[in-house]
């Protein structure tokens, strides 16, 4: 039989008293970082606004209507995505603050 899979499914939770330990551990942690963290948003806020403009669209493809539609794809994507990352810091940083 392989060992590739545990044959025991028992979950050892912590106790209370450890849970409330690592739990304001890492509060601490993250208000050491908290600064750091507003930095971070004020960043992305400003690359997803560069991101959502024309002006992040190099001239010399403006003139390329085939590249400049792929530029504006791709784009919107990293917009999206920078959303998206700055939508789980800022719950990380609204739960913390």
């Amino acid at each position: 039989m392989s060992d590739l899979y545990p044959h025991d499914s028992a979950f050892y939770a912590t106790t209370p008293q450890e849970q409330i330990i690592d739990e304001a551990s890492m509060k601490s942690k993250v208000k050491g970082a908290l600064p750091f963290i507003e930095e971070l948003m004020e960043r992305l806020e400003s690359r997803i606004t560069f991101y959502d403009t024309l002006s992040s669209i190099p001239d010399e493809v403006q003139l390329i209507p085939e590249d400049f539609m792929h530029t504006v794809a791709a784009n919107k994507l990293a917009a999206r995505n920078l959303r998206q990352e700055l939508t789980w810091i800022t719950t990380l940083y609204e739960q913390y603050k």
